[in-house]
Order: structure tokens, then sequence, then C-alpha cells
């Protein structure tokens, strides 16, 4: 008797270690931006869809050339990542949008550049987090959206996220994004 149970705590263990997910950067990318697996999220607000994803290391290293991976993780650990787009759902010049003397293209070129990281944080369930930094990528027109990445200092995994994005330019008040920490802390493994 006392083999027969060695044997099975044997085949547990192994079971157990073989259910890790392990995947390479064409499926560890996938994972990331798929939404059911609970890292973006997609909500409507009149005329546009807001997105906001959450980027591990790991994910961003998967998307990136060969290189000194050990540097290059080091270097991204010392921040949360995430990608945040406004999508204009019937098209055209996003920043034409509803234009108002206040809220023209210029003025909204600037404000993605320069000041849209006060536009967000995250509430987690023991702190507040300001956005440290924000990048406009420009696509000058090309298409109805506007795509940021930003960066907030390092939160606990096991706790849930609610990055809020108070919007400045479009009228559309305060959106909400809850990441839950089954989520967040349950990643599958990269394998580079």
């Amino acid at each position: 008797m006392r083999v027969s149970r060695q044997l099975y705590i044997a085949l547990i263990g192994m079971l157990l270690l073989s259910c890790t997910k392990q995947l390479n950067e064409k499926e560890y990318a996938q994972y990331v931006s798929n939404p059911e697996n609970g890292l973006r999220k997609d909500q409507v607000v009149g005329d546009f869809e807001l997105s906001a994803m959450y980027e591990p290391v790991e994910y961003i290293l998967s998307l990136e050339q060969p290189g000194d991976i050990e540097t290059r993780r080091n270097e991204l650990n010392e921040y949360e990542h995430f990608q945040f787009r406004i999508k204009l759902n019937t098209g055209g010049n996003i920043l034409m949008h509803n234009e108002t003397s206040e809220h023209n293209e210029v003025t909204r070129i600037n404000h993605f550049s320069f000041m849209c990281h006060q536009d967000f944080m995250i509430i987690s369930d023991a702190d507040t987090s300001k956005c440290v930094g924000a990048i406009y990528s420009r696509n000058y027109n090309l298409t109805p959206t506007i795509d940021l990445s930003l960066a907030f200092n390092q939160l606990e995994k096991d706790e849930n996220w609610q990055l809020i994005y108070t919007d400045q330019q479009f009228n559309l008040g305060r959106t909400k994004f809850l990441f839950k920490k089954e989520y967040l802390s349950d990643l599958p493994e990269f394998k580079k």
C-alpha cells in the first residue's frame, strides 16, 4: 500500500508540473490580446470604443527583436505596462471629431503627446497609482484611433487593479476597466 501511495503522489506532482502553460512568442501575444483571458478590456462609449490591455513584461519581450533578454527584462520590470486605444467607430479623423475652438486637432495632438498621462490612474486593493509616463503613437490620420503606451509604478499582482481613464478631449467622462487578480497572477510561462 505504501508504494502505491508514493506512486500516486508522484503522478499528481508530474500532472501539476505538466499543466503549466508554456507559450512561444506568437502564442503568448495571442493569449494576452484575447479578451477572454482577462488582460484586455473593451468598452463602447458613445461613438467610441475604448480598449485597455495589460502588457506583462513577457508580452513585450515576445514582440521585440532578439537581444539581451535579461537586461531588457530588468528595464521593463520597473513598471507595469498598458496599451490604451481610443477608436472612433464611425471612421474618419478622430482628432477632428466634434471639433470646437477648445478641442481642435492641434490641442488634441498636444494633449495626447504631452499631458494625457494625467488622465490615467490605477486603484488597487491597497493603493492608488498615477500614470508615470504615456507615449502617443502618432498615426497621421491613417487610422481612426489614438494609441497610447502607458507606464505605472509596479503594483502587486495578487490584488485587483482598476484602470481609470478620465477623458479630457471627447466628453466621454470617466471609464473604468477592472483587471482581476486571478488573471494577473496566473499568467502562462513565456518560452523564447
